[in-house]
């Protein structure tokens, strides 16, 4: 620490990367993009088995990520929306417990037949996924993606006949807090005051407090909305649109507070008709909008190293920084 005090290292730093930003600046000039970026692509070949293995999206505010339960047979897709938390009184825990943020819930897709395989690909590129999940009764195609500029986040499956009938399932998740330690109990007051070296927790805290989920149809649009015991309530509404072995579904996550004269419900339903009023062309030029949009992100945090490896592990933090922070809440 002293040698860093002492010396001129940050001097160094600081030209270093000026002197990289000025010669990468002026050499992207003369790159590939689509190319360049393949080898950045992350690839699995076998099922991601938790929520640590699996491929996520994100514009950085809403979100998902990927990944398949054995147990059930079926791909669990969790979405999630960033600034969903509590607000809850610091007399019941830390930020972590009275300001917790929750979880949203998650689609889990039921196939015909057990789950047997995949080769999913994360265009970094095009910010989506990619690929195709296999089972004994057929094959079904994914294309995902977060749209960088709605609050959309669109799952386009296209299947074998063997897997037609393939369905996504809505489980909401509880709205408490992720993280275990707060006082159950008021005698447990004193304990978790103790560890946390803070007096002003004088109170226990109700992982229940929010009650259950109200989960119907509006304008023809299912929703899920849940209110808050301390203000404001959070909803997510979601529509599918089969054509033939085409399957596109589309999921809006909106909340209302500090604003809590608006309508979650509504207005995360009016964010999905607006999507699926647009013909194929319009739709189209929406997913175009999404790609174009990563494309010149790209552009203006270019890097490259001598060594692939580390340059992966840049260009990877460089799409995961819009991914929901809340995941790792998980």
């Amino acid at each position: 620490m002293e040698f860093y005090k002492k010396s001129n290292f940050s001097k160094v730093y600081l030209f270093t990367m000026l002197l990289l930003l000025s010669v990468t600046s002026q050499a992207q000039h003369n790159i590939d993009w689509p190319n360049f970026m393949t080898r950045h692509y992350m690839v699995w070949e076998r099922l991601p088995a938790t929520f640590r293995e699996g491929p996520w999206t994100g514009n950085g505010l809403i979100g998902s990520l990927l990944w398949y339960e054995k147990k059930q047979n079926m791909l669990r897709l969790q979405v999630f929306r960033t600034d969903v938390h509590d607000h809850g009184p610091f007399t019941q825990g830390n930020a972590g417990v009275s300001r917790g943020r929750f979880q949203i819930g998650s689609f889990y897709l039921k196939t015909k037949g057990k789950v047997t395989g995949c080769h999913l690909t994360l265009d970094t590129w095009n910010a989506k996924l990619k690929g195709k999940i296999s089972t004994d009764k057929g094959e079904i195609e994914i294309d995902h993606f977060t749209h960088t500029n709605d609050v959309i986040i669109a799952t386009t499956l296209q299947t074998s006949e063997g897997e037609r009938e393939c369905e996504w399932i809505w489980k909401p998740a509880k709205a408490t807090s992720t993280r275990k330690w707060y006082a159950k109990t008021q005698d447990e007051v004193p304990k978790v005051r103790k560890g946390y070296k803070s007096q002003w927790i004088s109170e226990s805290y109700d992982p229940n407090a929010h009650g259950k989920p109200e989960i119907s149809l509006k304008k023809n649009i299912n929703y899920c909305r849940q209110t808050l015991k301390y203000g404001g309530e959070h909803a997510t509404a979601w529509s599918e649109k089969v054509s033939g072995n085409k399957k596109t579904l589309l999921v809006s996550i909106t909340k209302n507070y500090p604003d809590i004269n608006s309508n979650s419900a509504e207005d995360a339903v009016d964010n999905v008709l607006k999507i699926y009023k647009k013909k194929n062309r319009q739709f189209n030029k929406w997913v175009t909008e999404h790609e174009e949009w990563w494309h010149s992100y790209y552009k203006k945090s270019f890097v490259s190293l001598n060594d692939t490896r580390v340059e992966t592990v840049y260009w990877t933090q460089i799409i995961s920084k819009l991914v929901p922070h809340v995941i790792t809440d998980l």
